[in-house]
């Protein structure tokens, strides 16, 4: 891998370790990988989209998937869609359950 950018030297170094079967990562992607965390976290606010919190906020509130889809503009099964992530990233399967969890990890 190089960038477009890099220099001959970098562009040298890739192709000497591509002829030689070793993978080549510039040093910038190096140090980006190396920033990253090894174990994701719990999931946090940033997690969830805009839209996603808004209908977590709903579904605290006890609002139907009809009242979330009328009060948001969208369809019902455009709600079901942002649930069955929301359920997912969070790692739940009900309502209730993504609430307690929600709340624990201070989402809402």
């Amino acid at each position: 891998m190089t960038s477009k950018n890099a220099s001959i030297d970098e562009i040298h170094h890739s192709v000497s370790s591509a002829l030689e079967g070793k993978p080549s990562i510039p040093a910038s992607v190096r140090a980006a990988i190396e920033r990253m965390p090894k174990h994701p976290s719990e999931p946090s606010q940033t997690v969830l989209s805009k839209r996603q919190r808004e209908v977590l906020k709903m579904i605290q509130a006890g609002l139907s998937n009809q009242a979330i889809a009328t009060v948001l503009h969208i369809s019902e099964l455009t709600v079901k869609a942002h649930l069955r992530a929301i359920f997912r990233i969070l790692g739940v399967s009900n309502r209730v359950e993504c609430v307690r969890r929600a709340e624990s990890l201070r989402i809402i």
